[in-house]
């Protein structure tokens, strides 16, 4: 089979403009995945890396592509719901939690916490990889409140 000369400009013509969207959708995609977004009060349905029940409160929250973490209001068997596949543990000594502020994207969390958080009576899980990313589940009983880290590092 022959190929004419004007079959083959509209065969390079439509592999080069399929490269063309296929460059732009990678970077548009790129870009959505490692977009900042963070909030001081957020509501349940914002936090798209948790699937928090709508009881939940005060949250804040921080997502980058690498990193996602929050802080909420709970009650202890909704936290308990929510992280059912991770193995929870009683905590039995004074844990210091970074207790980050969200809500300002021009703030990295970390450099805003408050190290005078600490929780001594509520449940723990903490997985931690090589390369330096992994989990930090904390819940206080006393205050009824949650805190999540977690890292791809």
């Amino acid at each position: 089979m022959k190929v004419s000369r004007r079959q083959l400009i509209f065969i390079r013509a439509g592999c080069f403009f399929s490269v063309i969207v296929f460059v732009l959708w990678t970077i548009r995609s790129f870009h959505n995945a490692y977009a900042i977004r963070t909030s001081s009060d957020a509501h349940p349905e914002e936090v798209t890396f948790l699937r928090l029940p709508e009881s939940t409160s005060q949250i804040g929250y921080w997502r980058d592509g690498c990193n996602s973490w929050a802080t909420f209001q709970i009650s202890e068997l909704e936290f308990r719901q929510l992280f059912r596949r991770h193995e929870l543990m009683e905590i039995e000594e004074s844990n210091v939690i970074d207790a980050m502020s969200f809500g300002n994207i021009g703030v990295f969390p970390t450099d805003t916490y408050d190290p005078n958080v600490v929780i001594t009576n509520g449940l723990k899980f903490l997985e931690r990889w090589n390369n330096g990313g992994g989990y930090e589940i904390f819940y206080d009983r006393a205050n009824t409140k949650a805190y999540y880290r977690f890292s791809k590092r």
